[in-house]
C-alpha cells in the first residue's frame, strides 16, 4: 500500500509540474507587442511624398500624412484614408489618439496594424 500511494503522489507531482511549465511557456508566448496599444499622434499640415506607386512612374508619387508618436522618436507614414473614423484635411495639424491594432494574420505583401480613431485632441488652421 505504501508504494501505491507513493507512486499516486509522484503522479500528481508530475502533473502539478507539466501544468506549471505549460502556463509557463503559454504565459511567454503572449508578449506584450502583441497587444493593441493606444497612443497620441500629431499629423502634419501637409502630405508627404514617400515614394513611387509600383511599376515607378515618375509623377506617381504617394502622398502620406507623416504621423509622430509623442513620447517615442516613431514617425509612421499613414495614408489619408488609412486610420478609420478620421477624416485628413490638408492645410490642419492634428494631435488625435489613436489605437494601433496589430492584424492577427496579415497578408504577405500587406499591413501589419490597423488603425481607428479614439479622439481628435485639438485641430488647428495652419493655412
Amino acid at each position: 500500500m505504501n508504494k501505491f500511494k507513493l507512486l499516486k503522489n509522484e503522479s500528481f507531482i508530475y502533473g502539478v509540474a507539466i501544468c506549471l511549465i505549460g502556463m509557463c511557456l503559454l504565459m511567454a508566448s503572449c508578449s506584450e507587442d502583441d497587444a493593441d496599444r493606444v497612443v497620441v499622434m500629431d499629423i502634419s499640415s501637409e502630405l508627404v511624398s514617400t515614394g513611387v506607386r509600383p511599376p515607378g512612374h515618375a509623377g506617381d508619387y504617394v502622398k502620406m500624412m507623416e504621423c509622430i508618436v509623442e513620447g517615442t522618436n516613431e514617425i509612421l507614414y499613414i495614408s489619408p484614408h488609412g486610420i478609420e473614423g478620421f477624416e485628413y484635411v490638408e492645410g490642419f495639424k492634428y494631435k488625435v489618439r489613436v489605437r494601433i491594432i496589430n492584424i492577427a494574420n496579415p497578408p504577405a505583401d500587406g499591413y501589419t496594424e490597423r488603425y481607428e480613431l479614439v479622439e481628435i485632441i485639438s485641430k488647428e488652421n495652419i493655412s
